[in-house]
Parts: structure tokens; C-alpha cells; sequence
């Protein structure tokens, strides 16, 4: 390809290179701020000899690579006829305002520059459209609904055949009653409407171009009281009153403000990243006849009058200077360029300020390719040095594979991140709940293991992944259900809120207490159905919210502080805190906090000593150690004891005073942690074997028990921790446990003793409890699916005597229950009548209750439950409750029932208070 070669194509080709650089910030002019630089229009004035350059220039920049300069090369005398036969037999009434502007954008809108296209002229199309339209007078009353249909018609939703989906909802409409119809056509009716009104009022996002169009200076369209007011008058009709200058340099405007959208604007824009390289406008021969000159007047005018940059670089050949067009007296050749281009800069701010129509143009001359001077060196070689203008390579960035590679890293990463976060929380039903009854945490427990703690009142959360203790929890909130639906048909029945504190998670592999805590959270479900029914009276209704507190309560304090404390500031209704798990410095922490707040702690089955120094509001359900060491040493009536303990005892303040408690009583044999299976016991069928450790562990010394033989084994004396595993019925299947016998602390041996028979039904008087219970297994249609189910899984996995924990956490659940009904019934209310009672009221109730009729203490204060009279007048550790030894004469047997070999003090619920355990035979 041979291009037109002549003095100063190298000077014109290297600027024109210049200027289509964009740069990522603007270059340091005067005047301009960062961002896009202005660009000017550059005129090329040649004589009477031709000259090819843009013609030559467009089919270098159209053989570029993929990525090309996006460009339009029009011939301005051509583009009338073009522009006619474009828009010929279309339904517009008049042909474009602009024909050079319009031949633009279509030259601009097709598919030839890669990624870098620019495929929509929403602004211009649509004004250009208006000029295009005519509104006939007397079509309708108000003459403003014809602008609107146009509008609508631009807008995309006009009416039209109901096809697709418009044709299903008529089909649905016809099929349904009065009322649903009117409804459904209402719907239909007002869904495009509402679209179109939030363009045509120019909501954000949705209504950009008449938004746009409201707020650009020209035509004055704050003079309209609407977009549909000010599109009227761009119509055929109505513009003949407007000013065309007007008119023409909002079309103008319109087709700049559509460039500019498409290159982005502000500095850290991606887009504006992405396109390196101005667009191009090469105008061939333009005059004054074909609209040429009038459009770079009008691009003038409105870069000073709009001050606004666009990205578009106009290049035009000329015969001949307009009149109107200042010029210097002496024509600058094409090879000063870039001095003139340097000189217009310099000048600018100057020259928009006073609004020259002058302003932007740059105009040099062209010679002639045979009689001009004669080209240098480098003009020879302008074309193979300076003819390859491309766009700049994109940053890297900000360049599409580069950010799709970020988003594809950022979203995997993401998925890691949230799978590994997501994950374990998913699969242990610890996602975060919306529901205000509901909080927890996934944080690591004991022994690093993580687990999900905090607390719930409903089957929004669930803890734990044992089948019995999750429907035990299921069934309590059932019965929560029940209690609001209670009071809201009563409320003068106040609601009592308490809080079930206990470990609900076990690591995977670990031994766990899951049985344990069903058997409490079957104690309170039984409270809760005894108290959560009809009734005519206002006794109160008990709501019962489970805390998870991790493996051994390792997260007490954290779930005290994190999610207990804001729940009873929030919640009037709760009462107190029942439970606490097991004793451990974790616990004792969480008790002395929660006092610290002014709540309550009821204890199910802490034995610990000094707990009530930890907090005021502190009370306990049963004897410490120091009374159960004593009764140890009254069993043993003589013989020898061998204590079995961890040799650390740093972290469990249980052990710790047990231990301290039994003193120098006894041989001491210890392991280290999670070594217990090491211990050699003493084979001596005379010896007590006392075991001072945690139920984990009893497993372990129980298989090197039984490594001796059955004549000289040690009677086997377990503390109180060891009734979870005696609860624990997967802890005793094993073939090696059979005719073993085990003794351990019982801390509520009443309960156990006393509904031996509970879950049969025959003859003979049988506890509150018990009746409960017993409906409770018994799949009563009338109760509810959750407490069904919990009553078949206690039929199948129970053992057929009640477990010692039933019945104290049902007396602990009471004894709430009693002191609100006492303090809201039993007391004077003329003046605070309604009120919520106060927590502190409370506790001082539950040290003061009168002892039911027939019931003999000194103090005349009690609570009667069915693991005996709790009297908190006098003390709060539980020293005055009753304590023995149960014996399992077959630990092996699921079926065994417990029997009652000591007591402290003597009772006749225990019919053989002096009996020694004999070794087994």
C-alpha cells in the first residue's frame, strides 16, 4: 500500500499518535485538571491539489490488530445521502437534525473494534428520536398523554399482542373468581406503568438518559415542569418555538455525553483503565454546505459551554476557512504542528474562559503532494516509524483476564475461607441464627476440640448430635410453645424464664455425658408439663432456654459473659440459671459473674466446696464433698481405702477438694491424663478401690479392675461423677463388666429408689414424677410430635428406673416455679400488681418458702421435692440434703437396678443403712 507522503505527514502522524494516547492521568497543562485531557479540533487545510492523508490514515488504523483505535472516517458530503437512505421507509417524520452526527454514531456503534466498541448511544438516540416525532393535535383530550404513549413506545412497553408470558397471565385470568381477576389485571396493568414512570421521573439507574437530559444546560429544561414536558418539546410540533442553535447543540451534548459513558469517568475507574486510546473522527472535505463546519462549531460551543471533557479527537480536511473562523494571516504548514499544538494548550484556559468559538481549533496547512516542499527523511519514513497507532496495552491491572482471575482467586478464596468457616459450623448445626431466641459461636473448647456454645429457646438450634438429648431439647420447646401460647390466652399466668446450663457437645471419639444430661432435661420437661396447662388458676408457666457451655464447661464463663449476660438484661421473664454442668474453675467463674449481675444459679449436681463464696445468689441442690468424703469413710468401717486420682488436679477444683477433703485416709495411687488405663489396682477383695476421678475415665479403671480375678477384686466405690457413666448405657456394654459390681455417690438415691417401677404401669402409689413420666412414655396421641418422639426414645434407650438427675433437675425447675407463684400470689400487690418479679425478690423467696402441711423442720422453710425437702434457710451449699451409696450388683446389666447400701443421715428409703458391701462371690 503506497500512502501520500509529504512535507510534514511525520510531524501530523506522530501528534495524531500523541494525542490518541490516553493517558491514566492527564499531563501536567495549565488550567486542567487530572483526569482526561481536552483534545482539540484539528483542521487540515489543503489547496486545490488533493491530498489523501485521512484517507490514507483511517486504512492504516482499520488494518490494525484485534485491537484497534476506535474510529469513523466519513466523507461529509456523502453522509446526507447515506443518512437518508438509512432512515427511508422507517416511521419517522423528519430526517435527522444532524446528519453528520448521526452518520457518526452509526459508523462508532459497529462491531469492528474488539472489546473496545462502542455499541450505545443511549442519550442521543433518544433526543434525536424526538426531533424524529410529531404529536397530532386533538388525538386525545390532553394533548400531554400523546407525549407520554411516544415515550412509552421508546421506552420498550407500549402495547403490543399478548404473546409469551402476557398470553399466560390472560389464560390464568380467565380461569379465576371476580375478586382475583380484578387483582391479577391490576397487577399486569400497573407493572409497565411503574417501570416507566421510574425512567421517565429519571430515578437513578433506572431513568439515566432523562435524568441526564433534565440536567444539561441547554434548551433550559428547568423551564419544563417534567421530562415528558421538555421531550415534547423536541417534537416536530413543538420545536419550531425552540431555538435550533439550541436544539442542535443538545443533540450534539447527547452524542458526547453517550462517548463519555462508555470511557469512564474519575481516575480509578476500571473502565476508563481499559480503554487507552481516544476515539478518532476523521472528516473528509468538510464545508459549510454539508454540515462539516457546523458541526465543529457546535463541538466547540459545547466543550465551553458544558465544561466537560470528551474523548473524541476531531481531524478534518478542508478547501477553504469559514468567515466566521479566526485564522492566523499567515497559515502554519502541517510540520509546525507540534508547536501549535504546545501554543494551543498553553492558551486554552484563557481562550474557553471568554467563550471564543474559536476556541479549540487547531488549523494548519496541507501542500500539495507534487508542488509542495519536498519531504524529508522523515516524512519518508513517517508511515513505517509513526503510521502504527494502536491503543496503549491495558494495565495489567486492569485488564479483563487479570480481573477475572482476581474474581476467580477471590471467589475461591472466598470459598475456602467461608467453606472452612461454613463448613464444621454446617455440619455441627452451628450456623448463625436471625431468630432472637437463638445465639451462639463456634470457639474452641476443651482441649482446642472447637464446638458450638451459646444457647437457644427453640429448634432453631439444637444442640449436640446425640438422637435422645436433641429430642429431649425438642421436646422443651415444644412445651416453650405451648407456655406463650398459654399466656397469651392468660396473661395474668406470668411467664417464668430459666436457664438450663449445662455441656450439650462432645468431641468426635471423646466420652461424653450425653445420657446425664438427657436424664436433667427430662426432670425439667416433666416440670414443664406439670406447670404448662389449662388451668383456671394463675399459677406461673415455665419457659426454658438450654446454654451449651462446651466439653466439661470448658466455655462457661465466655458463654456467661458473651451471651447469658445480655440475654437476662434483655429478658424480664428470666429468672435465673439451673444446672452448671460439672466443677470447674470455667464454672465456678461463670457463677461468681452471673452473680455479679444479680442472677441467680440453682446447682443440679455441683459437689464442689466453697461455691457459695463465688456469689450471694448461689444455690445448691446437693451435699458437697467434704459430707461425701465423710460418708466414704463411715462405708469403709475400718478397711483400707486406695484413692485412685489424675496427679494433675490444677483444672478441675471438683477433684481437687474431694482429694483434699479425703486428706491422709488412704493409699494414693494417680495417672497421669488419659493414661488412667495404666493403673494397677490392689487385688484385694477386702480393699476399697475408691475411684476420685471424672466418668471419662471410669471406663478404663474398670477394665484393669477386672483383669483381677473375681475373687480378688476390690469393691469397686465410684464418687458422684461416676453416676453419668452408670447413666451412660453405651459406657457399660461390655462382656467383661458382667457380675461386677459397682458402688458409687448417689447425690438423689431417693429418686432412684424410690420409682423403681416408674415406667411400668401396675398397682401402688407412685410419685408426681412418675405420672408424668409415665405419660411421657407412654405415646399419648393428645401430646405433641417432639414430646412423642422424646417419650419413644426414653421407652427404647432408658433404663427402667429414674435416674437420680430426673428428679432433682425437675425439683430445681419447681423450685423456680414455686418462688414466682409465692412472690406474685402469696404477697400484697396493691401497688405493684402486673409487674414482672425481680430476680432478687426471688432468691430471697426460695430461702423462705413454707414447708407444705405434714412436713416436719425446724426451720419451717422448705420446698418439697421428689428428691426430698430442700430447705435454703439455713444454708445454701446443700449440707442438710440427704446423701448415699447405690450399688449396681451387675454394672453389666442395662436392666440392673441400683440399691441403696448407705445413707447419710440414716432414712428408711434406704431399708439396709449399715450394710457393708461385700466383695462379689
Amino acid at each position: 500500500m503506497s500512502e501520500s507522503v509529504f512535507r510534514g505527514v511525520s510531524a501530523l502522524l506522530s501528534q495524531i499518535k500523541e494525542l490518541c494516547d490516553r493517558p491514566h492521568r492527564s499531563k501536567p497543562v495549565p488550567g486542567v485538571e487530572d483526569g482526561d485531557r481536552p483534545l482539540p479540533l484539528l483542521r487540515l487545510v489543503r489547496g486545490t491539489e488533493s491530498n489523501t492523508v485521512l484517507t490514507d490514515l483511517g486504512a492504516r488504523l482499520c488494518e490494525a490488530s484485534e485491537v484497534k483505535v476506535p474510529l469513523a472516517l466519513v466523507d461529509a458530503d456523502l453522509a446526507a445521502e447515506r443518512v437518508a437512505t438509512r432512515w427511508e421507509g422507517t416511521d419517522r417524520v423528519a430526517g435527522p437534525l444532524l446528519p453528520l452526527v448521526d452518520e457518526l454514531r452509526h459508523r462508532l456503534a459497529a462491531n469492528r473494534f474488539g472489546y473496545r466498541g462502542l455499541t450505545r448511544f443511549r442519550h442521543y438516540r433518544l433526543a434525536d428520536w424526538l426531533t424524529g416525532r410529531r404529536l397530532t393535535p386533538g388525538e386525545n383530550r390532553d394533548e400531554r398523554v400523546d407525549v407520554t404513549d411516544m415515550l412509552r413506545l421508546w421506552h420498550g412497553r407500549a402495547d403490543r399482542p399478548a404473546t409469551g408470558t402476557d398470553a399466560a397471565v390472560a389464560d390464568t385470568v380467565a380461569t379465576q373468581s371476580t375478586w382475583l381477576k380484578l387483582a391479577l389485571l391490576l397487577g399486569v396493568a400497573w407493572h409497565r406503568p411503574l417501570r416507566f414512570w421510574l425512567w421517565s421521573h429519571g430515578v437513578p439507574v433506572l431513568g439515566r438518559e432523562p435524568r441526564w437530559l433534565m440536567r444539561q444546560p441547554f434548551m433550559v429544561p428547568g423551564h419544563s415542569t417534567s421530562f415528558t414536558g421538555f421531550a415534547e418539546r423536541l417534537t416536530v410540533g413543538r420545536r419550531a418555538e425552540e431555538n435550533l442553535e439550541q436544539i442542535k447543540k443538545l443533540l450534539v451534548h447527547a452524542f458526547l455525553q453517550d462517548l463519555r459513558a462508555a470511557y469512564g469517568s474519575g481516575t480509578w475507574r476500571l473502565r476508563r483503565w481499559r480503554r487507552t486510546a481516544y476515539t478518532v473522527v476523521l472528516l473528509e472535505g468538510i464545508t459549510e454546505e454539508n454540515g462539516g463546519w457546523e458541526l465543529l462549531r457546535l463541538v466547540n460551543d459545547v466543550r465551553n459551554e458544558s465544561t466537560e471533557h470528551d474523548p473524541v479527537l476531531f481531524v478534518a480536511t478542508a478547501a477553504e476557512v469559514p468567515d466566521w473562523l479566526t485564522v492566523k494571516e499567515t497559515l502554519p504548514p502541517v510540520n509546525r504542528l507540534v508547536a501549535e499544538v504546545d501554543d494551543w494548550y498553553q492558551n486554552l484556559p484563557a481562550r474557553r474562559q471568554s467563550l471564543r468559538g474559536d476556541a479549540r481549533f487547531i488549523t494548519v496547512g496541507l501542500p500539495g503532494a507534487a508542488t509542495g516542499p519536498v519531504p524529508t527523511d522523515e516524512d519518508e519514513a513517517a508511515w513505517r516509524t509513526c503510521g502504527d497507532i494502536r491503543p496503549r496495552p491495558v494495565a495489567v491491572l486492569a485488564r479483563r483476564s487479570f480481573i477475572v482471575s482476581v474474581v476467580a482467586a477471590l471467589a475461591i478464596a472466598a470459598g475456602l475461607v467461608g467453606g472452612v468457616w461454613a463448613a464444621p459450623r454446617w455440619k455441627n448445626d452451628c450456623l448463625p441464627s436471625p431468630r432472637s431466641g437463638v445465639a451462639t459461636a463456634w470457639m474452641a473448647g476443651y482441649g482446642g476440640k472447637e464446638e458450638c456454645v451459646g444457647y437457644s429457646d427453640s429448634a432453631a438450634q439444637v444442640f449436640g448430635d446425640d438422637d435422645r438429648l436433641r429430642k429431649a431439647q425438642l421436646a422443651v420447646f415444644e412445651s416453650n410453645a405451648d407456655a406463650e401460647d398459654l399466656h397469651e390466652e392468660k396473661p395474668s399466668r406470668p411467664v417464668v424464664t430459666v436457664v438450663y446450663f449445662s455441656e450439650f457437645t462432645t468431641p468426635a471419639g471423646w466420652v461424653g455425658t450425653a445420657d446425664s444430661v438427657a436424664e436433667e432435661l427430662t426432670g425439667i420437661l416433666a416440670q414443664q408439663h406439670l406447670v404448662n396447662i389449662k388451668s383456671e388458676q394463675s399459677e406461673p408457666l415455665l419457659r426454658v432456654v438450654v446454654a451449651n457451655g462446651g466439653y466439661r464447661m470448658d466455655s462457661a464463663r465466655r458463654v456467661a459473659d458473651d451471651f447469658l449476660a445480655p440475654l437476662f438484661a434483655d429478658d424480664p421473664t428470666a429468672m435465673g440459671v439451673l444446672g452448671m454442668g460439672r466443677t470447674v474453675e470455667a464454672t465456678e467463674s461463670a457463677i461468681g459473674a452471673l452473680g455479679d449481675l444479680g442472677i441467680p444459679v440453682v446447682a443440679n449436681a455441683l459437689t464442689g466446696e466453697g461455691l457459695t463464696a463465688r456469689s450471694p445468689m448461689y444455690f445448691q441442690l446437693v451435699a458437697g464433698n467434704k459430707k461425701q468424703i465423710e460418708m466414704v469413710k463411715a462405708f469403709a468401717a475400718g478397711r483400707k481405702i486406695t484413692l485412685y486420682r489424675p496427679e494433675d488436679l490444677a483444672q478441675d477444683s471438683y477433684l481437687a477438694s474431694l482429694v483434699k477433703e479425703m486428706g491422709d485416709s488412704a493409699d494414693v495411687v494417680t495417672w497421669e491424663e488419659g493414661q488412667v488405663s495404666g493403673v494397677r489396682p490392689t487385688c484385694e477383695p477386702n480393699r476399697i478401690a475408691f475411684f476420685a476421678g471424672r466418668e471419662s475415665e471410669f471406663g478404663g479403671f474398670l477394665d484393669r479392675v477386672v483383669e483381677c480375678t473375681l475373687d480378688t477384686r476390690p469393691v469397686v466405690l465410684g464418687d458422684d461423677a461416676v453416676s453419668r457413666f452408670v447413666a451412660q448405657g453405651s459406657n457399660r456394654q461390655k462382656e467383661t463388666y458382667a457380675r461386677q459390681a459397682v458402688s458409687y455417690v448417689s447425690l438423689g438415691s431417693v429418686v432412684v429408689t424410690g420409682n423403681e417401677t416408674c415406667y411400668q404401669d401396675g398397682p401402688g402409689e407412685v410419685t408426681v414424677l412418675c405420672r408424668i413420666l409415665r405419660r411421657l412414655t407412654s405415646g399419648n396421641a393428645d401430646d405433641g410430635p417432639a414430646w412423642r418422639d422424646f417419650g419413644a426414645a426414653l421407652r427404647e434407650n432408658s433404663a427402667p428406673w429414674v435416674g437420680e438427675r430426673v428428679g432433682i433437675s425437675f425439683d430445681g425447675a419447681g423450685l423456680f416455679v414455686r418462688a414466682v407463684a409465692v412472690n406474685q400470689t402469696g404477697r400484697d400487690r396493691r401497688d405493684a400488681s402486673g409487674l414482672a418479679p425481680n430476680r432478687a425478690a426471688i432468691v430471697q423467696e426460695m430461702r423462705e418458702l413454707p414447708c407444705p402441711q405434714g412436713k416436719k423442720i425446724d426451720s419451717g422453710k422448705c420446698y418439697d421435692g421428689v428428691s426430698g425437702l430442700i430447705d435454703f434457710s439455713a444454708d445454701r451449699d446443700g449440707r442438710s440434703r440427704p446423701i448415699s451409696i447405690l450399688r449396681v450388683a451387675d454394672i453389666g446389666d442395662r436392666k440392673a437396678v441400683p440399691e441403696c447400701v448407705f445413707m447419710v443421715p440414716k432414712s428408711p428409703e434406704c431399708p439396709n443403712p449399715n450394710q457393708v458391701d461385700a466383695p462379689p462371690q
